[in-house]
């Protein structure tokens, strides 16, 4: 049974900054499109954003976001340093084998996958789901790349790719 309560005025840090983040951080960005399919980088450049908290533009020439999903680049920019909390789902409406890793300023972050297939799942595998979570550094670049094998087919109102700050 946890119990929260008032610290007392000696607390070094103010109790109201405790359980909170800077500033709302989450996105979610849905793929529009059938019969995609992607041997690298997954773009969404194609798709909208259902939401995008904690999204800034920039005023630095030729870089239109600051933080925040970038739909015209298909990456999330890292506001705030913290734990970011990370899903894709996916509609496949074709044999796939796959392996999709979360990439941090180009690198491939494999020590563990945010997704995977197999083509003994068949035809139309519906919202299969991954998740991952990763400490962050304020201004990285995420993407998502199929590392290994190919994304065949995926039904685009039905795939999907979002996150938000832990803390």
């Amino acid at each position: 049974f946890l119990r929260l309560r008032r610290p007392t005025c000696s607390t070094l840090i103010p109790y109201t900054t405790l359980f909170r983040s800077p500033s709302p951080v989450a996105f979610h960005v849905v793929m529009n499109g059938q019969n995609q399919s992607f041997s690298g980088d997954l773009s969404w450049n194609n798709g909208y954003t259902a939401f995008n908290r904690g999204y800034r533009r920039s005023t630095v020439s030729g870089n239109p976001v600051n933080a925040g999903f970038d739909i015209a680049n298909s990456r999330f920019i890292v506001p705030y340093t913290g734990i970011y909390a990370f899903y894709f789902n996916a509609f496949v409406n074709s044999a796939s084998s796959c392996r999709l890793a979360v990439t941090i300023d180009g690198a491939a972050y494999q020590t563990g996958y945010i997704w995977g297939c197999n083509s003994s799942e068949g035809q139309a595998t519906p919202n299969q789901a991954g998740f991952i979570s990763l400490y962050l550094g304020q201004g990285a670049n995420i993407k998502l790349k199929v590392v290994s094998g190919t994304l065949s087919n995926t039904y685009g109102g039905h795939t999907s790719w979002g996150g938000w700050l832990i803390g």
